[in-house]
């Protein structure tokens, strides 16, 4: 049960704010307009985590679980800020 439930929670908090930073780090903020930038957050937020958990487990083993799945979208919402404030510097 509470599985399901922090599964969900990362589902809609974490995933789409992951891929609205990553859209924020690949395209600067006049860029995109607000619909494009949503549809852009959805599909960034699901598919760039998927791709480094399976990056990880085939590359270094590591096996995907909670853990490792939690870690990789922190880490990734870490780069794709360091990215964005870098570029915002620039």
């Amino acid at each position: 049960m509470l599985g399901t439930i922090l599964f969900f929670a990362v589902l809609i908090v974490l995933l789409p704010g992951l891929g609205f930073f990553i859209t924020l780090a690949f395209f600067p903020k006049k860029e995109l307009d607000l619909p494009e930038r949503i549809v852009f957050s959805a599909v960034l937020g699901l598919a760039f985590p998927a791709l480094f958990l399976l990056l990880e487990n085939q590359v270094f083993g590591l096996p995907i679980n909670f853990v490792s799945a939690i870690a990789t979208v922190i880490a990734l919402l870490i780069v794709s800020l360091t990215v964005f404030f870098l570029r915002k510097r620039k």
